[in-house]
């Protein structure tokens, strides 16, 4: 499947076909913790998701049974780490980029519930890292191929999108290490990442489709973008 955000949950609940079917674990707790991250801030992810993960599921799943559903921002500390809050016995579901959903899956033996498609400029998008893109005044960068002795602002050096945009690069003749004059890491702050590329700090920057249409959908007409990846993902 195409690389998207998803909602996995732990093997005690992979009898549920939907979402509105958590109401069948409803008598093994009164209330369920449901972890979220998005390339946002904290308190961005929590307007944005709260009506869903925690204010509609109340209503429509929780109501009449004695179940609330509680929502967290996990991943933007490490003291708020998904796969240490699963340890803890904290966490009971989570939503986030599917490859990040994958890794929790094998380490946990989690279960994939539903999946969400993210879409820009009209094609679905939402790799981490399948998003790469510069300013539209930069009229030096047209495509990929133009990426050498440029800045470019990728994210963590372990992440699945540093290896999947080296792999684009490569494919363009362009060796990541040694033909880029600068590269700039910015882990999972993307709104520094699109500051700086709009303050000619970097030039290309690589990210993930939901940071700029949910948050900076105003900035997309003045951005160019290369490549939008529609990548598959099998966990």
């Amino acid at each position: 499947m195409p690389w998207r955000h998803s909602l996995a949950v732990p093997p005690p609940t992979a009898t549920l076909a939907c979402l509105l079917a958590l109401a069948a674990v409803a008598a093994q707790a009164t209330e369920y913790t449901v972890g979220v991250w998005n390339p946002s801030t904290e308190s961005a992810i929590m307007s944005m998701y709260r009506p869903l993960f925690e204010d509609y599921l109340n209503i429509v799943v929780g109501g009449g049974l004695g179940v609330r559903f509680k929502m967290i921002v996990v991943d933007l500390e490490k003291s708020m780490l998904a796969e240490t809050l699963i340890e803890q016995g904290k966490l009971d579901f989570l939503f986030s980029m599917a490859g990040r959903i994958a890794c929790i899956e094998k380490t946990f033996d989690w279960i994939v519930l539903a999946t969400g498609r993210n879409r820009l400029l009209g094609s679905e998008v939402g790799a981490q890292g399948s998003l790469m893109y510069s300013l539209k005044s930069n009229t030096a960068i047209q495509s990929v191929r133009d990426f050498k002795r440029k800045r470019i602002g990728l994210a963590h050096i372990h992440s699945s999108s540093f290896y999947m945009n080296q792999k684009v690069l490569y494919d363009q003749g362009i060796d990541i290490y040694m033909d880029p004059i600068q590269l700039v890491f910015y882990g999972s702050d993307y709104e520094d990442q699109l500051q700086d590329l709009l303050t000619d700090r970097i030039d290309v920057g690589f990210t993930v489709a939901t940071f700029l249409t949910q948050n900076h959908a105003d900035q997309i007409p003045y951005l160019r973008f290369h490549n939008l990846l529609n990548l598959t993902w099998e966990s």
